[in-house]
């Protein structure tokens, strides 16, 4: 069964695609497929009689795959019964992903469970812990071939070009502080905004591991920072996800004044990222219009957004 809804023929025609793969390349029998949209791969929930998967159809240009398939083996590397991750499902060769002329096709252990709010103490404190669990697990690894180093060479002004003018200066001044200020580097998830969490029946889990790579450890606690501001959680919720990292990693606090900056070096990530978006080619109008909404978010939290209290308290 397909969840075509209000679908173009364009995406019912993937979706018959995607199922076909699945049961000649997976030996999935297909039973619901379900777009979940997505901003860097076109993905699907996969129901059948054994599970539940998510499908992941990686396009020219949505991401970047090999980084994708190395933060998949780290998080396998550190997943517990404790710090649920998505597991990635072989086909029937052993490969992780296969080649199809649409583009490159993952397939996922999906996780059951439910979102996180961000204005609820509980569960902020579940991602300040889950950040701080996840961090102690990553230190333990040797960071993998593959994994972007810092700096990251990706994060440079050549990625902006003379239009981008206005952006330059505000990137450039957010990479160099972040690079003088010298904090402590280790393996990082990259993205852990609370979209990315979810309470899988009492254990926290931990998804989307597109952006592993290794810089600034507080970076990711800085990412989550921001993403609460900007879902209007009250500062109740960000004092609790801050606490709730400093119990289980207090020596975190040797770096907590470098947290201003790296919320400043997420922005200017993201003004390099949506930038890079905005240039793709063969985008729909809503990817089009999602990436100037964030260059435009990324451009006024690097001006405007005030700095949070850097003291832990």
């Amino acid at each position: 069964m397909t969840d075509d809804g209000n679908k173009t023929g364009a995406f019912r025609r993937l979706d018959k695609i995607v199922q076909a793969a699945l049961i000649e390349r997976w030996q999935l029998s297909v039973t619901r497929i379900s777009s979940l949209g997505g901003r860097n791969a076109l993905n699907w929930r996969i129901d059948n009689p054994g599970g539940s998967y998510v499908a992941k159809l990686i396009r020219p240009g949505d991401s970047d795959l090999d980084q994708l398939i190395t933060g998949l083996k780290v998080a396998a590397a550190i997943a517990a019964p404790d710090l649920p991750v998505p597991a990635a499902v072989p086909n029937s060769h052993g490969s992780w992903i296969d080649e199809l002329p649409e583009g490159s096709l993952v397939v996922l252990r999906w996780i059951p469970g439910g979102p996180l709010c961000a204005n609820k103490v509980a569960d902020v404190e579940a991602v300040g812990t889950t950040i701080a669990l996840m961090h102690d697990r990553l230190a333990q690894l040797d960071p993998p071939q593959g994994v972007p180093s810092w700096p990251w060479s990706w994060l440079s002004l050549e990625a902006l070009g003379p239009e981008d003018s206005g952006d330059i200066a505000l990137v450039r001044s957010a990479v160099e502080t972040a690079r003088e200020a010298a904090p402590t580097v280790g393996l990082l998830h990259g993205d852990p905004t609370i979209a990315n969490f979810i309470d899988a029946n009492g254990v926290t889990a931990v998804l989307d591991w597109g952006s592993v790579l290794a810089g600034p450890i507080l970076y990711d606690l800085a990412v989550a920072q921001l993403d609460l501001t900007r879902a209007g959680s009250d500062p109740s919720a960000v004092t609790a996800l801050e606490r709730a990292y400093l119990a289980r990693r207090p020596d975190a606090a040797a770096d907590w004044q470098h947290l201003p900056i790296l919320r400043r070096l997420r922005c200017a990530a993201e003004i390099v990222y949506f930038t890079s978006r905005l240039r793709l080619t063969a985008r729909t109008p809503a990817h089009y219009a999602a990436a100037v909404a964030g260059l435009d978010r990324a451009r006024t939290s690097l001006k405007t957004t005030p700095s949070l209290d850097a003291e832990p308290e």
